[in-house]
């Protein structure tokens, strides 16, 4: 979707984002927005793992379930 797209176009991934690292995968595709409504576990769990405004490099979990199901 995203090489389809202007850069002015958002895309917002639904559905399935439950944890941290689903959200930072669905943004490794190019999604700019997310609706998720695990957001306060996935910003917990961020805060745990150390991700801050200032720029992180961080390691992906396992996200079998996103690559095959969805």
């Amino acid at each position: 979707m995203r090489e389809h797209s202007g850069p002015g176009v958002q895309i917002k991934a639904a559905g399935g984002v439950r944890t941290l690292d689903d959200l930072l995968l669905v943004r490794s595709f190019g999604a700019t927005r997310v609706g998720a409504t695990a957001i306060v576990a996935i910003m917990e769990e961020a805060k745990a793992r150390g991700i801050t405004d200032t720029p992180t490099e961080i390691t992906l979990k396992s996200v079998v379930h996103l690559q095959s199901g969805y």
